[in-house]
């Protein structure tokens, strides 16, 4: 009788313990694992009570005598099976298969048990005496069943020790190490039958040092619990409640005031948007299993950052009005300058012409030979108008047409003809010239024809060309060239740019010839 009231206390203690470990895991296969442990802890003793109950039949007695091993080798896998899945979530944490090679030993072992009476391996005892309780000893079989049940339960701890050691209460390892030690006391003393260990009831002791171990396994930490959880909860600076389905709250943060009903619903209508509480909260709300999230994001810092952001718009408008306002001022002022330059370059250009055309003028009363001076004056006031075009052309483009040119030098050539002067111009390219190289072979060709006025009949045969990648303007006049100079400052402006000029004698006759690089200055 004593002894069924102490394994029912016992039961009655396993029966708390359990639920108190599910109430305070934080994982979903702990709490099944302590189910599973706690419900080996039970079968174990009520097949220990069955055991007292079936005495009056031997053979039955010392098989469930036997079944013991069942529960005593499952019950270290259950807790190997825990650590090994701690650090993979819910739902992941299969069996792998070395641990399925230790359920097959630990069930061959168990099997072993069940069959001691064909070989008395495990328990050396007289099977035909009805007292077989009172006097039995140990093969090499229950060592092994020994270590087949402390082994794992050590191998967990360890493997515990490696996922979560850092993580650990130090402390509280020493009554795990203190605990586990005293269970190693305990099983050498019951071998051995040193009597105040011999005396007690081993099953009800095993499973009071199971539980004091996977207490103390939790405790240190090296399973995660949920004890605290509220009290985190509580103090988070999150702004997050749990709401039940029913309206109660049963979460919440000490920073977030309680929401009415229609403030909740509301937000979980516009789910997954967010509803605007005031100017400068956002409210969320969504639906989880048995009630409702509900949190509120503080966007006072998006506002300000928007807020400044609009002010360094503005300030950025302002400042680019005034840019362009100065910018304005400045282009006007370059264009002003622009003109101011290009005039005076002008002005440089054919002032010696201008002040040239002026004496020619006052000149003209006192010709003799009056047709061939208007002629004069009419081609340098074409040759000035013509250069001011190319000039301008200089400050804007890069190169002229060929064709353009042997239009200015036809033109040049058809007033030069009431002097008397033909020039017949024919040329070979088609593509553009550098504009300084036109405007340098228009004065060169100017010069030319000023020159050819003077003589009586000039005839010049005019060619343009493209010869071994320079441009050759070549000149052949019907009368001797060598009393042909130009002037200095036209010397200086074409060996500037890379020009040659040259004057051969064909035997028969003169030609003068200015090359360019096709490419202009850059290719000299």
């Amino acid at each position: 009788m004593g002894m069924m009231l102490i394994t029912d206390l016992y039961i009655v203690v396993v029966v708390i313990w359990i639920a108190s470990f599910i109430y305070r895991s934080a994982q979903k296969k702990v709490r099944r694992a302590s189910f599973l442990m706690g419900a080996l802890l039970i079968g174990w003793a009520i097949m220990h009570l069955l055991k007292y109950q079936t005495e009056s039949s031997p053979v039955l007695s010392r098989y469930i005598w036997y079944s013991y091993a069942f529960f005593e080798l499952a019950l270290p896998l259950v807790l190997l099976w825990l650590a090994y899945g701690l650090d993979k979530p819910d739902g992941k944490a299969g069996i792998p298969h070395w641990m399925r090679v230790l359920f097959v030993i630990n069930g061959a072992i168990a099997a072993l048990c069940m069959t001691n009476d064909f070989h008395l391996f495990v328990h050396s005892i007289d099977i035909d005496s009805p007292y077989w309780m009172l006097d039995y000893g140990y093969g090499a079989g229950f060592y092994i069943w020994m270590a087949g049940w402390l082994l794992p339960f050590l191998a967990s701890i360890i493997i515990m020790l490696i996922k979560i050691g850092v993580y650990v209460r130090k402390r509280m390892l020493l009554f795990l190490g203190f605990f586990f030690a005293l269970l190693l006391v305990y099983q050498h003393g019951y071998v051995n039958r040193i009597p105040i260990i011999w005396e007690s009831d081993r099953i009800i002791v095993n499973g009071i040092f199971a539980l004091l171990l996977v207490e103390s396994i939790m405790r240190s930490g090296l399973i995660p619990v949920n004890t605290k959880y509220r009290t985190l909860f509580t103090r988070s600076p999150l702004k997050l409640q749990i709401m039940s389905s029913a309206g109660d709250y049963v979460l919440s943060s000490a920073s977030v005031e309680k929401y009415d009903s229609d403030e909740v619903m509301s937000a979980l209508a516009s789910h997954p948007c967010p509803v605007l509480r005031d100017e400068n909260t956002l409210m969320f709300a969504k639906q989880i299993i048995g009630g409702y999230a509900i949190w509120q994001e503080d966007i006072s810092s998006l506002n300000r950052l928007h807020k400044e952001t609009e002010e360094s718009v503005a300030k950025l408008k302002a400042a680019n009005v005034i840019l362009a306002k100065e910018e304005k001022i400045k282009r006007a002022a370059q264009e002003e300058n622009a003109k101011t330059q290009l005039m005076a370059q002008l002005e440089s250009e054919i002032i010696g012409h201008t002040i040239k055309l002026s004496a020619m003028i006052e000149q003209i009363e006192n010709v003799t030979d009056r047709p061939k001076a208007m002629a004069r004056i009419t081609l340098l006031l074409c040759y000035v108008k013509r250069r001011c075009n190319l000039l301008f052309s200089e400050n804007e483009a890069e190169a002229l047409q060929a064709d353009e040119l042997t239009a200015h030098f036809e033109e040049l050539a058809e007033i030069a003809g009431f002097s008397d002067v033909r020039a017949i111009i024919s040329s070979g390219v088609k593509t553009k010239v550098p504009v300084r190289c036109a405007t340098l072979l228009y004065d060169f060709f100017y010069n030319v024809i000023h020159w050819a006025t003077w003589a009586e009949r000039q005839r010049i045969l005019v060619y343009l060309s493209i010869e071994n990648e320079n441009i050759v303007l070549r000149l052949i006049p019907s009368e001797d060239v060598r009393s042909f100079h130009m002037e200095k400052s036209l010397v200086n402006a074409i060996v500037s740019a890379g020009g040659t000029y040259e004057v051969k004698n064909l035997d028969d006759a003169f030609s003068i010839s200015l090359t360019f690089p096709e490419g202009g200055e850059g290719d000299a």
